[in-house]
């Protein structure tokens, strides 16, 4: 079976996780301010929306594994 994900996607997919739930837990405990916190989502979120905006691909359907509709070898779409 084919994986959904590159090394790097897992990479990503895990490191962008691990960032967000650590930022989230310290913003909860009180250690990191409300802004710091909103700060990190958005470096972790922007680069995601330029990459989908400049290669016109869902970024984040591919990062989290999600296809929606199986493709043809040449980019088509199975109907």
């Amino acid at each position: 079976m084919e994986q959904p994900l590159s090394k790097f996607g897992y990479t990503w997919r895990f490191v962008g996780s691990a960032l967000v739930a650590f930022v989230f837990i310290a913003s909860f405990v009180g250690l990191v301010s409300i802004g710091v916190a909103l700060a990190v989502v958005l470096i972790v979120a922007i680069p995601v929306a330029l990459s989908t905006g400049t290669r016109r691909r869902r970024v984040v359907s591919r990062l989290s594994g999600i296809a929606a509709l199986p493709r043809r070898p040449g980019g088509g779409r199975l109907d």
